[in-house]
């Protein structure tokens, strides 16, 4: 079951791919995400006691310089007071985008930084793997203590040491019992 927010970011992402817009729809979704992203603009549209024409012209106030096409999605939005799922609608639309693209996100998680060369073999195993271009992002955690944890979508390949210890410990208390 598709929920509202899928729709409207499956509305924007056809109407963008339509136009061959996508770029420029990102870069729109980026910055009204950095505007809605405050808690207080979402009450402000979310409130029931403020009218619907004065949402509207704030909308066109807020969102004018250089965001035309998504303010048609924004109005709506707060038309059928659903403003607060807009960055769940920027997520699912830039998860399209890069599927679109050919792009696939890696979460890299390690105790340590990762060196260059090591970090480019990984890449391109993935890239061969996901046959798609990969974009990394990386991450310290020091409680992982040693290894690598890397996601990719909804796939998670856990090679850490902490991993590799809760492991041997469930082996060893099941050899107890």
């Amino acid at each position: 079951m598709a929920t509202s927010a899928r729709r409207y970011s499956q509305a924007a992402f056809s109407i963008a791919s339509e136009k061959d817009e996508i770029d420029k729809w990102l870069s729109e979704m980026e910055g009204a995400t950095a505007i809605l992203s405050d808690n207080d603009c979402i009450a402000f549209f979310d409130a029931e006691q403020i009218p619907i024409d004065v949402k509207l012209d704030g909308v066109k106030k807020l969102f004018s310089k250089n965001m035309g096409l998504i303010q048609n999605l924004i109005s709506l939005m707060v038309t059928r007071k659903d403003i607060s799922k807009f960055l769940e609608v920027s997520n699912i639309f830039i998860s399209m985008a890069d599927e679109y693209k050919g792009i696939v996100k890696v979460d890299i998680t390690t105790a340590v930084p990762i060196a260059k060369e090591n970090l480019e073999k990984i890449t391109k195993k993935i890239e061969n793997i996901e046959n798609k271009k990969v974009v990394i992002n990386k991450n310290i955690d020091k409680n992982i203590l040693g290894g690598i944890v890397i996601r990719i979508g909804d796939k998670l390949i856990d090679g850490s040491t902490k991993n590799k210890i809760n492991l041997l410990s469930e082996q060893l208390i099941g050899h107890r019992n």
